[in-house]
């Protein structure tokens, strides 16, 4: 189990709710190896989540059935904004577009706010295409 946590002058604490949930499980008084590492920004990558529910929300149940689940809508608009490589399937004889891990240690803190913009750009323009580019949904997804 993987649990993000935040050192602070009492002592290590869950960095947010669902760290906090995971840690409600473990037993007390019981002993835990940790291996500790530095991630990039814990902060931007949960802003990062919080922009795609935003987003998976404002597009409601239409597109939610489209798409199935929030990783497939995640993973559609990460590759749309050109965070894919491209693979060989032998059983359909093409090229197919997969879409790269944004894993800690798979992408720098720079290369990850770059990824930021460029799918709140690919949000931003399905919210054009579909008349829902207002200023309400521009800060919905950017203020939080």
């Amino acid at each position: 189990m993987d649990i993000n946590i935040v050192n602070t002058d009492y002592g290590f604490v869950p960095a947010g709710d669902e760290d906090y949930d995971k840690k409600r499980k473990l037993k007390k008084d019981e002993v835990f190896k940790v291996k500790i590492e530095t991630y990039r920004n814990y902060r931007f990558h949960r802003r990062y989540f919080k922009m795609l529910d935003v987003a998976w929300n404002i597009l409601g149940e239409k597109a939610q059935l489209f798409f199935g689940n929030q990783d497939s809508f995640r993973e559609t608009l990460q590759m749309n904004a050109g965070h894919f490589e491209l693979r060989y399937s032998l059983s359909k004889k093409e090229w197919q577009e997969v879409p790269l891990s944004i894993s800690y240690n798979k992408l720098s803190q720079e290369d990850f706010e770059e990824l930021h913009e460029r799918v709140f750009d690919v949000i931003w323009g399905i919210l054009e295409l579909k008349n829902m580019a207002t200023e309400e949904n521009y800060l919905l997804l950017k203020d939080f």
